[in-house]
């Protein structure tokens, strides 16, 4: 079972997620068609939930398992 978010934000282009156990994972928007649509205000309102991030603005939600595999959505 993957950790779970502890916080979550976007700087420079890039989503970073704190996971438990101080663990930081960063991966860019670019390509994400979603995400990289979004404004900056919709990319920082990220709901943490145990299993990964959602973005209640643009109907998105990544698994910090599929984060891990490299897989951050579409």
């Amino acid at each position: 079972m993957a950790p779970s978010p502890v916080r979550a934000w976007y700087q420079a282009l890039r989503i970073c997620v704190e996971l438990e156990g101080a663990r930081i994972l960063r991966f860019p928007i670019a390509g994400k068609k979603r995400l990289a649509g979004a404004t900056p205000d919709q990319l920082n309102r990220i709901r943490l939930m145990p299993s990964g991030l959602h973005w209640p603005d643009m109907a998105e939600h990544l698994s910090i398992e599929g984060i891990l595999r490299g897989d951050h959505g579409q």
